[in-house]
């Protein structure tokens, strides 16, 4: 009986070995394969089954196209990785961010993915990327967690993937590489951006100069001494370099001496025209030339010389814009609109040719009248702000709808503003103060009218160029969401910010359904609070609400 039972299990252990050798190993990143503080298996694990769930509902190629168009955008040639910015880049266009994911999240998994050892994230690494993602962000099933997040934020996506690579597709595969145009390089376009980096921009090249590039290079003193570098410098009569004297005999002697053929003086033998290109070959591969290349495509960009335009200057730099800067662009004017509108409104009777005696009743300044409508106003200041959120008491110049809007529907309005920016832990009041002045009104806060402009542009609100935006007017907004016009001291309240923020919404709901706004303004909040206000949060502080603690997830 005994021996039986060890038989058996001895039969079992032997089966299990087996199957352990049979099964398929994941394949992990070598850099970190040998570590056992990050568990990359788990994750290749992961991102498996999301695949095969993927595979399921059918949308791996989608999927793909998804990947290989954040792969390929801002890249030179086709490829097949995706940089680790592109990722961040297709969390936002997706709009996976909410209060259940936030942009710490998003930076979090694409750390760890890093740190696993991409990087770049090739397909399976991306599926790794969206298995965290669903795991962050969704509290289901796998099965339902990877639909969920295939359906509302892959799918949308596969259009504008698809398109993208129909059109720019065969550009990527057909376009070479910086790298690759540079190996085919002529040997003066090479040495002339050698010598734009050595040099202050308009100036020729002097001795510091020379003797910079030649220690980068390792010509001296490493190949030949300090001083007959400084001899074959100080052979042009002029004591500096031009560019056709630092391309011609100066380089020439430097070859010259290099070779060992300078007995006779380095003035008067020069370079054989083999051992000058092998010399200029040497210099294409050194460490200096490649950062010379990258600061030439830093700061001249697609401006190369065989890009060059007439209205371009020696060195191929565009004359800037002065008009355009990253700064909200100012009325170019005083905004005095309302003034020439008022004064051809009515027919002035001063120079009538017979006045009637109705000149002599002024309405502007009867005392009567007068005396009752500041009466009026301070019986209006006297009363109690109404729950209803009406500021029709206020001082301010009467906005330009055409019907104010119902003080039901204000008042839902921001309620709906309030409850997003809570979601979205966006703090308005704080907002305010970073772009205001706190101390002002008795503490109670005052934002001027070029604060204010500061803000809204920061927020995109002001379309311009591809920006879209509201609008691409900021006297239009300042009428319509502030109710004045434009000024840069035009003193705005806290509770006046909150009003211009809901009828920025109630504007763009207006331009979603202009019949029937108020159906559309949870929408048109919603998309203000996400797509304006959280992305302006994000880059200017970041505050956790009701002593919620936001932990790096495991």
């Amino acid at each position: 009986m005994l021996r039986s039972l060890v038989g058996s299990e001895m039969c079992i252990r032997d089966r299990y070995q087996r199957r352990v050798r049979e099964t398929p190993t994941v394949a992990m990143p070598v850099a970190l394969s040998d570590s056992p503080e990050v568990p990359a298996a788990q994750d290749h694990f992961a991102g498996e089954i999301l695949e095969h769930i993927a595979s399921e509902y059918g949308a791996c190629d989608a999927v793909a196209a998804v990947h290989t168009y954040y792969s390929n955008i801002g890249e030179y040639t086709l490829r097949e990785d995706m940089d680790p910015r592109a990722f961040i880049q297709f969390i936002v266009d997706s709009r996976l961010l909410a209060e259940d994911f936030t942009m710490f999240d998003a930076e979090d998994i694409c750390r760890k993915l890093v740190e696993d050892g991409y990087q770049r994230f090739p397909l399976p690494a991306f599926w790794i990327g969206l298995a965290k993602i669903a795991f962050y962000k969704y509290r289901l099933s796998p099965q339902d967690s990877a639909e969920t997040l295939i359906d509302d934020h892959i799918l949308p996506l596969e259009g504008e993937a698809v398109s993208f690579m129909l059109h720019h597709g065969p550009r990527l595969t057909e376009t070479p590489h910086p790298q690759d145009l540079r190996m085919n390089m002529s040997h003066h376009e090479m040495m002339h951006r050698v010598y734009l980096f050595y040099t202050e921009p308009g100036k020729p090249m002097f001795w510091d100069d020379f003797r910079l590039l030649c220690n980068d290079f390792q010509i001296s003193p490493d190949q030949m001494s300090m001083d007959d570098a400084a001899q074959i410098f100080h052979s042009v009569p002029t004591r500096h370099l031009t560019f056709e004297d630092f391309m011609g005999p100066v380089l020439s002697q430097v070859v010259t001496c290099l070779s060992g053929d300078h007995q006779a003086g380095p003035r008067t033998i020069m370079a054989t025209p083999d051992a000058y290109a092998q010399f200029m070959e040497s210099l294409r591969g050194a460490p200096s030339m490649q950062a010379a290349m990258d600061w030439y495509d830093d700061v001249y960009g697609k401006n190369a010389p065989h890009r060059r335009k007439a209205r371009e200057n020696h060195v191929g730099i565009l004359k800037e814009d002065e008009s355009r800067k990253d700064q909200p662009v100012r009325p170019a004017k005083e905004y005095r609109e309302p003034e020439e509108q008022a004064k051809y409104k009515f027919k002035s009777t001063k120079h009538a040719i017979l006045p009637g005696p109705d000149v002599l009743r002024n309405q502007g300044n009867n005392p009567f009248l007068s005396e009752l409508k500041e009466r009026q106003r301070a019986i209006q200041l006297t009363e109690p702000v109404r729950q209803s959120g009406s500021h029709s008491h206020s001082k301010r110049a009467p906005a330009p709808y055409g019907r104010e809007p119902h003080a039901r529907d204000a008042q839902h309005a921001s309620m709906v503003l309030q409850a997003l920016c809570q979601g979205h832990r966006v703090d308005l009041h704080l907002l305010f103060d970073t772009y205001g002045r706190r101390d002002a009104d008795k503490g109670r806060g005052v934002i001027l009218g070029d604060d204010l402009h500061q803000l809204v542009w920061d927020a995109g609100l002001i379309g311009q160029g591809h920006r879209l935006g509201v609008t691409k007017s900021i006297n239009a907004y300042f009428e319509k969401c502030v109710g004045s016009g434009f000024r840069g001291n035009l003193p705005v309240s806290y509770e006046r910010f909150q009003v211009m923020l809901v009828r920025t919404g109630e504007w763009m709901a207006a331009m979603r359904d202009h019949a029937h706004p108020n159906d559309n303004i949870d929408f048109a909040m919603e998309d203000l609070v996400r797509d304006y206000l959280v992305p302006l949060a994000h880059a200017k502080f970041w505050k956790e609400y009701y002593g919620h603690q936001h932990l790096a997830r495991q």
